[in-house]
């Protein structure tokens, strides 16, 4: 075993990808995906309910794989998250371990970039992301440039200039 506690973020990420290989599960990619959209994968109470070990391929040949004990995770009373990051957690236990999870809470709220990240882990657990392109629409592009004008405004306002 391997303390997930000192690993870097991309060996951590390597890893779980290779243990979703083995398990051939694309919910748990997906689900993986969301943790790591969410920056979770750096948490160290994140980190605690993932296990490593080293597994042999078809050809002999050993890897580090890891995966998240999505049980524990799932009933984890101590984890301090707020807003998106909580909601993506949730949302990623949900789509890897079958806990339910209301919809209507976990999507209300979500940003733009959360709900692409929310709809992109669905196509990837349903084994259809290739097949799925999320596309910024005209009006999106409106929409964005609209807040994004605002906050630069808010911003100048406050004497600090994006560079």
């Amino acid at each position: 075993m391997t303390d997930t506690a000192t690993a870097s973020t991309d060996d951590l990420r390597r890893w779980l990808n290779a243990g979703c290989d083995i398990a051939d599960s694309h919910f748990h990619r997906a689900a993986t995906g969301l943790l790591d959209f969410a920056d979770l994968l750096d948490r160290r109470d994140i980190r605690a309910h993932i296990v490593t070990e080293m597994a042999t391929d078809t050809n002999d040949v050993d890897h580090r794989v890891a995966w998240v004990n999505w049980h524990d995770l799932a009933t984890d009373d101590g984890l301090v998250l707020h807003g998106g990051a909580y909601r993506l957690l949730r949302l990623a236990v949900s789509i890897a371990h079958g806990t339910p999870v209301n919809l209507r809470d976990a999507l209300s709220g979500l940003g733009d970039a959360h709900a692409r990240a929310v709809l992109a882990a669905v196509a990837g657990a349903l084994d259809v992301a290739e097949d799925v392109e999320i596309t910024d629409t005209t009006a999106y592009r409106e929409r964005k440039r609209a807040n994004d004008d605002a906050i630069a405004a808010v911003l100048a306002r406050r004497g600090v200039e994006l560079t």
